[in-house]
């Protein structure tokens, strides 16, 4: 399970920076509309999801005791 959250914890840092590459070059894009729907996607899962983290985090912890005392 350690390699799980640690690929989800990459993940998430990659997404981070993809979405400031975003930001940082949104005007010199080309085609900014479809961009901006890959931003917009990107913001929706890093910053409005707290309650799915939240359940996935406790879905993983779980998982882990249960793994300690079998």
């Amino acid at each position: 399970m350690k390699k799980t959250i640690e690929k989800i914890n990459k993940q998430h840092a990659v997404l981070v920076q993809a979405i400031q590459t975003i930001d940082d070059h949104f005007y010199a894009i080309k085609q900014p509309e479809a961009i901006l729907k890959l931003r917009e996607g990107l913001d929706k899962i890093l910053n409005h999801s707290d309650k799915l983290h939240e359940e996935s985090n406790m879905e993983l912890e779980i998982y882990q005791v249960k793994k300690r005392h079998a």
